[in-house]
């Protein structure tokens, strides 16, 4: 099979990728209002479920997951396929940044737009708009730091922290029940208070890098004029 006939498909990937996006802040929105730390695990033990039921709130962090590493994919792709073109570098950081806003948006909404997360929220959404904006002007050009994706992979990893810490608060009562109770893996006693906080500390992380980012984009442009 000749390869150059799928040099479309890293586009392909990156444009299901936008779709996936939206798809998670839906699922996200699914999960139902009220923070996770309003609830403990302890009180959770004893609520009985149906197992289809709680095993569900695995779907927004498994859909985020399989849609961030898309963006592996298709880089992969495009270079083993020589398909590496304007289209794809303009697409790959936009489909990553609507990611993480669906992602976020939905997240604030759920834990009632509280300032914790809603900050971090903001300061990474007007930079990426920012970035996205400047990067729209005819013979401007903006490539990808390094720096900028350490700040992807860091809001990837706190919003992904989130996600499990709000499908823990489901979870537990399964594993109490099967885990606990037959002596296995005391791994899975991580508090999901812990989950939760340790997602916020790594998205305040990405936010700071977004705000130094941002701003060096914002220098290169002006310089560039």
């Amino acid at each position: 099979m000749d390869l150059l006939n799928w040099r479309w498909l890293p586009n392909a990937i990156t444009l299901t990728r936008c779709g996936l996006a939206l798809l998670v802040g839906w699922l996200i929105l699914q999960l139902g209002g009220g923070s996770v730390l309003e609830v403990d695990p302890a009180d959770t033990a004893e609520i009985q479920l149906d197992y289809p039921q709680y095993w569900s709130s695995l779907w927004p962090l498994l859909v985020f997951i399989l849609t961030a590493l898309s963006d592996f994919l298709d880089g992969y792709l495009a270079r083993k396929l020589n398909a590496e073109s304007e289209f794809g570098a303009f697409w790959d950081p936009i489909a990553d940044k609507l990611l993480v806003a669906a992602s976020l948006l939905a997240l604030c909404h759920l834990y009632q737009w509280k300032l914790f997360l809603l900050i971090p929220t903001l300061i990474i959404l007007t930079r990426d708009a920012l970035v996205t904006a400047m990067r729209l002007i005819p013979n401007v050009n903006l490539p990808v730091s390094r720096l900028a994706k350490y700040k992807t992979a860091a809001e990837m990893l706190a919003i992904s922290l989130l996600l499990f810490a709000l499908a823990w608060v489901e979870l537990y009562p399964w594993v109490h029940n099967t885990v606990f109770e037959s002596g296995l893996l005391s791994i899975f006693s991580l508090h999901h208070v812990g989950l939760h906080s340790l997602g916020l500390v790594i998205l305040s992380l990405a936010a700071g890098l977004a705000g130094w980012t941002g701003w060096v984009y914002l220098t290169r442009f002006w310089n560039s004029k």
